[in-house]
């Protein structure tokens, strides 16, 4: 097979499903780089699979991320992830907010929708430069998986999403 994917997958469940997919995919040959998201680390530790977090791509960016991040962590309480990672989650996804609408739109994006006003599209197209895959592979949660998806298909890469339930795409 020789392809490179990414795998971009939010929470402990979601990382479940995939994780046959990604084994019988490397078996092929595949190169899987898993991008794990919030709980899918957790999860993802207890396997030979290695991993990318946030945290692996957080240089790639002005560090404007980190006070963004410290002061969100109060929105976030009983998810069973370091803060380090809390910290680049929500600081990356909270600076991708602003660079696109400014600090004060931002601001009211957030209060109204919290954590439903992020999109990091301007985050996935750095990651998928970087990683340069032949195919993206999510999960149909939203915001990062679907960031990863729309900037995939921006770039003219194949995306393919596993639904766990009726999905919205």
């Amino acid at each position: 097979m020789n392809k490179k994917i990414l795998i971009v997958s939010y929470g402990g469940g979601h990382i479940r499903l995939l994780i046959p997919v990604i084994q019988q995919l490397q078996a092929q040959g595949a190169e899987c780089t898993i991008l794990a998201l919030t709980t899918a680390g957790s999860v993802l530790k207890d396997t030979n699979l290695p991993f990318k977090t946030y945290r692996d791509y957080a240089h790639l960016f002005d560090n404007d991320y980190i006070e963004y991040g410290q002061k969100l962590l109060s929105d976030i309480s009983g998810v069973k992830i370091d803060v380090e990672e809390t910290i680049c989650y929500m600081g990356l996804n909270y600076w991708d907010l602003v660079q696109k609408h400014g600090e004060e739109q931002a601001a009211q994006r957030y209060e109204q929708d919290k954590r439903k006003a992020f999109l990091p599209t301007l985050i996935m197209d750095k990651i998928i430069d970087i990683e340069a895959p032949d195919l993206v592979l999510t999960t149909n949660s939203p915001r990062s998986e679907e960031a990863a998806v729309l900037s995939a298909k921006a770039k003219g890469i194949p995306t393919f999403t596993i639904n766990d339930d009726l999905g919205n795409q």
